[in-house]
Parts: C-alpha cells; structure tokens; sequence
C-alpha cells in the first residue's frame, strides 16, 4: 500500500540525513493518500467498522454554484448500501492512516530525530462522505473545507491546546519559518502563527 511505502521510505530518508549529519536542518513532506478515494483498506480495519458508522445527514443541498450542484448529484445511482460501506472505508482509512504515522513518530522519536524537530500534520480537504447527498470537497461546507492542523515541537507550547479562531494553510509557510527561525519572505498572504503556538492563550 502507498501509505505503508511513504511511512517506510520518509522514515530511511530522515535517518540516512541525521547518520550523515545530525546538526544539518533537514525537511521532509511525508505525502499520504488516505483517507481519498477509492476508500480502500486492509480488512482488518474494514471489518472494524462494518455496519458501525452512522448514516450521513440527509437531503440534497441546494447551491447556485452550478459546479457544485454538478457535484451534488454525481453519485445519485449509488444505494443505500454503497453509502453506508462508503462511509465505513474511510473511518477505516483514517485509522489505517493514523497507525501509519503513529508507526512513522514512533520510529524517529526512537532514532533521537523528534529531538529538535517541528511535526505538522495537516491535509488539503475535507470530505462530505455523502452528507447531503454530496460526495468529496468540491462545495463550501464546513465538511468539505475544514481541515486538521495539528503542530508539536521546540516552539510550541503545552500539549492539547486548542486554538478556536480559524486559520489556514496559508499560514503554515510563515509559521514554518516562524518556529525554525528562518526569515519570513515580504509579501506572503498567510501569518505567521508562532506567537500564537508559544502562547495559546
């Protein structure tokens, strides 16, 4: 599986950088494809979720957006059953995903490469996972836009702090640079968030 390849070569890569010189600053995007469609896991975590999930919230959005009314309704032939088994693969890739990256800090956090590093963990959308009728991201509701944003290391302070206000990924290149204490290049539209992950409150 692709995940399972990313967890293992990212983890060679960060190892063979830190036994070739530790003191030189390394970055590294550990891209994974899950949860995206196809909804596909290994069974043992399907079979976790069977019948389990609940069923998605009901009726069709309406929208004057023509591309989103478009995407709306591109999954209509689908029944009942292929929503519910839809639904439960992506609980299931989302666990499939978490053991994958847990396996990933486990290992450097083991190796000593946690040490001095700034972890972010993130994703580009949402998914409507038929709410609504709707499938995929292509539509402004919050299931479809919102996105985890999850950052630990030197420079953050506290463990479990939520931050309420939105943010967004625009802000993670300023807040990057922010907590690595490179320069923040003139002109970005993001913020730099640092501040904020040194002081929730």
């Amino acid at each position: 599986l692709q995940d399972t390849v990313v967890t293992r070569e990212t983890l060679a890569y960060v190892l063979e950088r830190e036994e070739e010189d530790s003191d030189q600053p390394w970055f590294v995007c550990a891209s994974y494809s899950r949860p995206h469609p196809p909804f596909t896991a290994p069974s043992r975590y399907l079979k976790r979720y069977r019948d389990k999930v609940a069923p998605p919230e009901a009726g069709v959005a309406e929208s004057e957006e023509p591309y989103a009314l478009r995407r709306a309704t591109n999954h209509r032939g689908l029944t009942d059953e292929d929503v519910q088994r839809g639904r439960e693969g992506y609980y299931a890739c989302v666990e499939f995903l978490d053991d994958c990256i847990g396996e990933l800090l486990a290992a450097l956090e083991a190796a000593g490469a946690l040490d001095n590093t700034v972890v972010i963990y993130t994703s580009d959308h949402g998914e409507m996972l038929g709410n609504h009728g709707i499938w995929g991201k292509a539509i402004y509701f919050d299931r479809a836009m919102r996105v985890p944003l999850l950052i630990s290391g030197p420079g953050v302070s506290g463990t479990g702090q939520q931050v309420k206000h939105p943010v967004s990924l625009l802000d993670l290149f300023p807040t990057t640079c922010g907590l690595t204490g490179l320069p923040i290049p003139q002109g970005l539209d993001g913020k730099d968030l640092s501040k904020l992950l040194a002081s929730p409150t």
